[in-house]
């Protein structure tokens, strides 16, 4: 703000709504100074929504606004955790839960042993499983490391070394982030975080007891069964 138009600016700020054109009688956040920059934090907003927004001052001549912009929350958005960790949202439910992406990724094997069968990871077939179950990865990932413990399973370890509720994604749920890598990589460089390249990442999906399926973010039919000790890119997936 660089000018008061002749008197003394008494509130300024931001406000906000779901509609074009908001004004003060929809949500505000506000200060009581003069001129300046200045940043103030909007709240209570929902995943999946547009919201528009206007800054705003007011002196004894009344209230001037500024030029309306507008965001949605959703595919590419940042997301953060009450325990502070964060990542991008790839996937949002009927019900505004869904699924975000880490904002790191390693390279690591899926296992240090060349046979390991994990009991309660069914061994899929032929086909690449690719059916979206939300959570199944977190199901996969506690298999794993319950049964032959973190030093086995080296992708999954790192997963959950980001916290208890991170894990390696099952084949459905990193066939849904390569269904929106564009805008999630968009996301992931807005917020510091590494984008997802064209290369193989680890699925926490069995095949048999000697490989694993990784999926290829190139593409061009390279979605294959690969021998556990061999080393891949890894992302870490959360529900929210």
């Amino acid at each position: 703000m660089i000018s008061q138009g002749g008197s003394d600016v008494t509130q300024r700020g931001i406000c906000w709504s779901t509609s074009s054109n908001p004004d003060l009688s929809d949500n505000v956040s506000s200060e009581n100074l003069g001129l300046g920059s200045y940043s103030l934090l909007i709240t209570e907003i929902e995943l999946g929504s547009t919201y528009y927004v206007r800054a705003f001052a007011t002196n004894e001549y009344g209230t001037a606004f500024g030029e309306e912009v507008s965001f949605t929350v959703g595919i590419g958005a940042l997301y953060e955790f009450d325990d502070g960790s964060e990542g991008i949202i790839y996937y949002i439910d009927q019900n505004m839960h869904g699924l975000v992406v880490s904002l790191d990724q390693d390279f690591r094997r899926w296992s240090n042993r060349p046979k390991v069968d994990i009991q309660l990871i069914p061994n899929e077939g032929s086909h690449m499983p690719t059916a979206l179950h939300v959570g199944l990865g977190l199901t996969y990932t506690n298999a794993m490391i319950n049964q032959v413990g973190a030093s086995v399973v080296p992708a999954a370890a790192w997963c959950r070394s980001m916290g208890t509720e991170w894990y390696l994604p099952s084949c459905g749920e990193i066939v849904e982030l390569a269904s929106v890598r564009n805008v999630v990589n968009i996301g992931l460089s807005n917020h510091g975080g590494i984008p997802i390249s064209e290369a193989r990442y680890w699925s926490s999906s069995e095949f048999n007891a000697y490989r694993a399926w990784r999926y290829y973010f190139g593409g061009g039919g390279d979605q294959f069964r690969w021998l556990k000790q061999t080393e891949h890119y890894v992302r870490a997936v959360r529900m929210f």
